[in-house]
């Protein structure tokens, strides 16, 4: 599947020689003629990288990037790059600290143009790389946790998955549902992609639940069989569930398969505790990552600590030293992926 860029561009023959430039190069491309079109756009459907025009009629490109991640601030991670004839010093100031990855000055240099985006995609796909790979690792620690000790009582396991940042489902032999976490019901409560109907999980659309009730026949008491189910929602990115076999004993009781459930749009909660053990961060300074990493802008921090911005922009600056990242948005990445399991106390 092809990457998705947004063009929000007021010049329509502007606007036309970038998508063709970037559909040439093989992306999918969504447009927008003005700000308000952009943010309307956004709410249903969600770009890998935005570019976007300063002066435009209406609301300017400086206003939509705020408004843009605090209503939305799954967005922090997606590249948002400026492109405008405004080539003061003054205005790549301003949009640097409006939080844009790059500043691209008309006349477009394509070749820039597309260099520029490609180095931000690929620095976003690294680090969802590094995201995943953490991902499987832990995953692998808490299956191992979960069925290490056989006579650990069942409402036990009930009670630590409850803790986990990431819904897990537990299914019997028969491809019953045994053991369901809070974030795995929150899930299926949202309705979108998978409901829970008479002690089963099930898909919503037609090609999604066959493909979840064929994955779950095959793992079940299958050690070592993984499949991946695409559970698609409407306007969002997919439901991703990862199931695991687990061989049964010869009585036949006892988990069969292990189903991780993984919402991309999910913002997992963060441990100050532990974030602050990892980093060597102070109190403050945890705090200040935590209000960061679910989603508050610099100015809200501040305004919700009773401190200056000038205070908060210094622990940042610590934070930044201390975890050796240099953008909000790789610093928040990692402060989700450093408590990705455990739910924020």
């Amino acid at each position: 599947m092809p990457q998705t860029i947004l063009c929000v561009e007021d010049e329509v023959d502007l606007r036309g020689d970038i998508v063709e430039e970037l559909e040439a190069a093989g992306y999918a491309v969504l447009e927008a003629g003005n700000g308000e079109d952009a943010l309307a756009l956004l709410a249903k459907a969600k770009p890998d990288l935005i570019l976007c025009d300063i002066t435009m009629p209406g609301m300017s490109g400086f206003e939509i990037l705020p408004r843009l991640r605090k209503a939305q601030p799954d967005y922090e991670e997606v590249p948002f790059i400026y492109l405008t004839a405004l080539a003061g010093r003054s205005d790549m100031v301003q949009g640097r600290k409006l939080g844009a990855d790059d500043y691209l000055v008309k006349p477009i240099d394509y070749d820039l143009l597309l260099a520029t985006i490609r180095t931000r995609l690929d620095r976003v796909g690294r680090l969802r790389q590094s995201f995943n790979a953490s991902f499987e690792s832990q995953r692998r620690s808490i299956v191992e946790t979960a069925l290490s000790d056989a006579k650990l009582a069942l409402n036990g396991v009930a009670s630590a998955l409850d803790k986990v940042g990431r819904g897990i489902v537990v299914f019997d032999r028969r491809g019953l549902v045994s053991l369901i976490n809070d974030t795995a019901r929150a899930i299926a409560a949202e309705g979108d992609a998978v409901i829970l109907a008479n002690g089963q999980l099930r898909g919503i659309q037609q090609a999604g639940a066959k493909a979840l009730a064929l994955a779950l026949d095959e793992a079940l008491g299958l050690e070592g069989q993984v499949s991946l189910v695409l559970a698609e929602r409407d306007f969002r990115h997919p439901l991703a569930i990862q199931i695991y076999g687990i061989p049964m004993p010869e009585s036949g009781d006892g988990p069969a398969a292990i189903a991780f459930l993984i919402d991309p749009e999910q913002r997992p909660p963060v441990s100050a505790e532990i974030i602050r053990r990892m980093y060597g961060l102070t109190v403050t300074e945890a705090r200040v990552g935590v209000a960061l990493a679910s989603g508050r802008r610099l100015e809200e921090v501040a305004d919700d600590m009773a401190i200056a911005q000038t205070t908060v922009a210094y622990h940042l600056r610590n934070i930044f030293r201390k975890t050796n990242t240099a953008r909000q948005a790789d610093l928040i990445m990692l402060l989700m992926q450093s408590s990705l399991y455990v739910a924020a106390p």
